[in-house]
């Protein structure tokens, strides 16, 4: 945080993140692992100074707190984990034995305040979550109400630590219009008198149209020209034109949609420090078409397998297990993911791209992904399977599994990929390579 006193005059929060409460030990997964962690400066020095009590416990910082190379701010050291992946001072119960032995107050940034985000725009503190955490992804996807807006107070925080700032009037125009723009992308993300596809729809032409004048590099903004484009997308009459107009395109996503999403998810097996439960979970993913389509029975334990299965020949399938699935449960399917959606352009603010474009597109591409991974969950094919005259569904047990598989493919993409920006950035080339080589790929994406 800045050094400088900052008067924040208002403290602003969707409503799921002032419900969060850590489950501790009882969390289906552990934050204390699989991870680069930074430590910032002035809590390096405060565990160093914490630790002189004994020699095994100088030992055990100077093996995990590992200085970096020209490091300052948040980024003075890093946390080395241990062999097995996991942090050092993960106590038997998966609980931090840091925070067990010498409090609260000499955690890292990162440790304390994980999964919340606080940023700072002017003098607005804006409090967010990662979805990296199940019960954060839980709670932000499965309420109706997750996403209202609402004043919190804020002795909630652990501490006040920014994650990212905007002031009121920057040097670059691109930013002076932050309010407007992301008010804009919420208003047509909550318009339910449409399908969700037709409202990201509504966002790629609202993003198609500033383009030419509205991005990061421009050295001004025809205002004239942008107040009438924020105007003229929420008219209701422009957004009727273009639902018939979505509607009135090919349904079916190209085999090059799928591939590339198919690439997203497999760059993070290609990482040193890809957690084993995120390869097994893609592994069974792929092994469950595997097995539908060629009936090629593999056993789960190898660790490897060479999948037959080219895109092309996955995209049938998929599509009929995400149709099959939309019309027991479309409304309930539509909140995860206008939910996230909404999360998403409170927390990662347009100005990180070179223009709206490239910021819708970021988007699609990982929800795309996350339904990819929520339908191929092998449990919600065997739940299919019992749909037979004979036999229905019980709607209780549907509901928790579509519910389990959201939250599981949610939370298993952002923390296996929303964390590395050296992931984030192999995603921008596969999106630039998808539409190099499918120039309309992006309404495509749309109905994946």
């Amino acid at each position: 945080m800045a050094k400088d006193k900052i008067t924040v005059r208002e403290f602003i929060a969707p409503r799921y993140i002032t419900r969060f409460h850590c489950l501790g030990s009882s969390c289906q997964d552990t934050c204390c692992g699989w991870w680069n962690v930074a430590v910032d400066e002035q809590h390096y020095r405060k565990l160093q100074k914490a630790m002189v009590v004994s020699d095994e416990m100088q030992d055990a910082f100077s093996r995990t707190f590992v200085r970096q190379d020209r490091g300052s701010g948040e980024e003075f050291a890093n946390i080395r984990m241990g062999e097995d992946g996991y942090c050092r001072f993960l106590s038997e119960d998966r609980l931090c034995g840091l925070h067990r032995d010498y409090g609260s107050d000499v955690l890292p940034n990162i440790c304390a305040l994980y999964p919340r985000m606080i940023s700072l725009v002017g003098q607005r503190l804006e409090l967010t979550g990662q979805l990296s955490c199940p019960e954060l992804a839980r709670l932000c996807l499965l309420a109706d109400d997750s996403l209202d807006l609402m004043d919190f107070e804020p002795s909630i925080l652990p501490r006040a630590q920014f994650f990212q700032t905007l002031q009121s009037r920057s040097d670059n125009p691109y930013s002076w219009y932050f309010d407007d723009i992301r008010a804009t992308l919420m208003k047509l993300l909550s318009l339910e008198d449409y399908p969700l596809s037709s409202r990201f729809y509504f966002l790629l032409f609202f993003a198609r149209q500033t383009v030419p004048f509205f991005f990061r590099s421009a050295e001004s903004v025809d205002e004239e020209k942008l107040g009438s484009e924020l105007n003229a997308i929420l008219h209701p009459g422009v957004i009727q034109d273009l639902h018939e107009l979505f509607i009135s395109l090919p349904k079916t996503p190209g085999s090059e949609v799928m591939e590339a999403v198919q690439r997203i998810l497999v760059s993070r097996l290609q990482h040193d420090n890809c957690r084993p439960g995120y390869a097994k979970m893609i592994m069974n993913i792929f092994l469950s078409y595997e097995q539908e389509l060629k009936g090629r029975m593999i056993e789960q334990s190898q660790p490897t397998i060479q999948l037959s299965l080219t895109p092309a020949e996955i995209l049938p399938a998929y599509l009929r297990r995400r149709d099959f699935w939309e019309k027991q449960m479309g409304k309930r399917i539509e909140r995860y993911f206008r939910n996230y959606s909404m999360n998403y352009i409170l927390k990662e603010w347009y100005t990180g791209w070179p223009d709206l474009v490239a910021y819708v597109r970021s988007l699609f591409i990982r929800v795309a992904a996350i339904r990819f991974l929520m339908y191929g969950q092998p449990r919600l094919l065997s739940m299919m399977r019992l749909d037979t005259p004979s036999r229905t569904l019980d709607e209780e047990g549907l509901v928790q599994a579509l519910d389990d598989a959201a939250v599981q493919a949610c939370y298993s993409f952002s923390r296996n990929l929303g964390h590395s920006p050296e992931l984030n950035t192999r995603i921008e080339a596969i999106l630039d390579d998808l539409e190099s080589s499918q120039p309309d790929s992006l309404a495509g994406i749309l109905n994946c």
